[in-house]
């Protein structure tokens, strides 16, 4: 763990582009919580973003379907397990199917 709480030991970045531009999220832990930074296109401020959960180390990944959907997973591990999170468009944030073995 690290000394002080508010700096990131650990962080994940996505990005994608759509109809609307770039967005860009930052997943960062203080090894204890992750929470999310967004930037998106048009926009010079980086604003907190809905996601914060457990986690003393995080990795994400996201993609754009077909029909031009956004898709998050964000992978948190705390207490010996890894947790998925997933935002898809439209219905937000909810646990994933990822288990660990």
């Amino acid at each position: 763990m690290t000394d002080n709480p508010n700096f990131p030991i650990s962080t994940a970045v996505v990005s994608w582009f759509d109809k609307s531009g770039l967005h860009i999220r930052v997943y960062s832990t203080d090894g204890y919580n992750v929470m999310e930074r967004c930037l998106d296109q048009g926009s010079t401020v980086w604003v907190t973003g809905q996601f914060k959960a457990p986690g003393g180390a995080v990795s994400a990944t996201c993609w754009v379907d077909s029909a031009g959907n956004n898709h998050i997973r964000v992978y948190c591990t705390w207490q010996n397990v890894t947790t998925e999170w997933a935002n898809d468009t439209p219905t937000g944030w909810g646990k994933g199917t990822y288990t660990t073995i």
